[in-house]
């Protein structure tokens, strides 16, 4: 389509919208307007399906009640513009400028134009800015967040089901009533969000930062979250955010949590995201770190004492040296994580858990199989009936 073909239609299209005689809906289906520039674009209720607007930059832009199932608007500037009640299924808005956007009542739910098992047709707005946007009553389950700005934005009642939001910056937002149910928000940060009303059931919230937000009437008691982290000083939540977003996103976002030396005593740590964690010589005196998470992190020379690690996953963390005295560790077992080369395949090695020099006078572990433990020898009448203190070499 040439640029006077263009203009013909959109011109033909307006007059359609304003009811005038002669106009005609704009069917631009599949078209492709890669680097447009033009401010103001008139396309409400347009056919728009397939269609291109990658890099463009369209500033107050009109598509309400526009089909654009399918459309492409990556890295496209569309600050202020209107997609109320469009039909966004399936659309792809990856790092898009959507600043103070209107999707009221828009639907991202997933669809595909044709089958591809490479493309599940998940909407997707990874990386894009979408502060102060308008939200409300939005479809959007299973919709690709990831990376997101959402500062102030407005999501009430929307439908955020099992939507992928991690590490998005939700502060100041409202979520008021938005279903969240099953939805990913690991490192996210809602400080200062109203979550009145909201459901959060099964919703992954390790490492984010909830603020305020958690002494609102919400749903939170049956979500997977640091339950002490509105206590945490700010600069432990923060890095507590950055390393959940690091592991969980495996190096791509965030970064790895270096408490070397830190203190950390007597903080409810209640399920933390601590796996890989560099955590030598800190302080965990008297801290609850039941059920959290200390896959392969490193505690050599920590202060652990009467810390209790009920339902922790221990799996190859390294307690060399430690000061485990009066500690609770009542885990269910200490698995092993093989060892793998630079091609990540393994190599027939594992790594344990290891307690090799740590000072383990009065620990507790009971109900505790310990012998996939390196180096853990507590007193026969503390140890699970049965079992004996593993040996102190790797499996080979």
């Amino acid at each position: 389509m040439t640029p006077d073909q263009f203009v013909t239609v959109i011109r033909s299209h307006e007059k359609f919208v304003r009811g005038i005689a002669g106009g005609q809906r704009a069917n631009l289906r599949g078209m492709n307007f890669s680097g447009l520039r033009l401010s103001n674009l008139n396309l409400q209720g347009a056919i728009l399906a397939g269609a291109t607007f990658e890099n463009c930059v369209i500033p107050g832009a009109n598509f309400k009640f526009a089909d654009l199932f399918c459309a492409n608007f990556d890295n496209c500037d569309t600050t202020g513009s209107n997609f109320e009640r469009a039909d966004l299924r399936g659309i792809l808005m990856r790092r898009a400028k959507l600043r103070g956007c209107n999707f009221r009542e828009s639907d991202f739910r997933p669809g595909a134009i044709k089958e591809d098992k490479n493309n599940p047709g998940v909407s997707d707005l990874s990386g894009a800015n979408l502060d102060r946007a308008i939200l409300e009553k939005a479809k959007m389950p299973d919709v690709n967040f990831s990376g997101a700005s959402m500062r102030e934005a407005k999501a009430s009642w929307a439908v955020l089901t099992k939507a992928n939001l991690r590490g998005v910056d939700l502060s100041g937002a409202n979520l008021n009533g938005a279903r969240l149910q099953e939805a990913k928000l690991v490192g996210a940060d809602l400080t200062g969000a109203s979550v009145r009303d909201a459901l959060f059931r099964g919703a992954d919230l390790r490492g984010a930062v909830v603020g305020d937000a958690e002494a609102a009437r919400t749903g939170f008691r049956d979500a997977r979250m640091v339950p002490g982290m509105v206590r945490l000083a700010r600069e432990v939540q923060t890095a507590l955010r950055l390393h959940a977003l690091w592991v969980d996103s495996e190096g791509t976002m965030g970064e790895r949590g270096e408490f070397t030396g830190a203190d950390l005593s007597g903080l409810d740590l209640t399920g933390a995201f601590l796996s890989g964690a560099m955590l030598r010589e800190a302080r965990f005196e008297g801290t609850k770190l039941d059920q959290a998470l200390l896959v392969m992190a490193d505690l050599r020379s920590a202060n652990l004492t009467k810390a209790t690690m009920v339902s922790a996953d221990l799996t190859a963390a390294d307690f060399t040296g430690a000061n485990l005295s009066g500690a609770v560790l009542r885990v269910d077992k200490y698995g092993k994580l093989p060892i793998r080369d630079g091609k990540g395949k393994e190599t027939g090695q594992s790594r344990a858990t290891t307690f090799t020099k740590a000072v383990l006078e009065g620990v507790d572990a009971t109900e505790t199989d310990i012998s996939g433990a390196v180096g853990l020898k507590v007193p026969a009448a503390r140890e699970k009936e049965g079992h004996s203190p593993a040996n102190d070499d790797l499996d080979e």
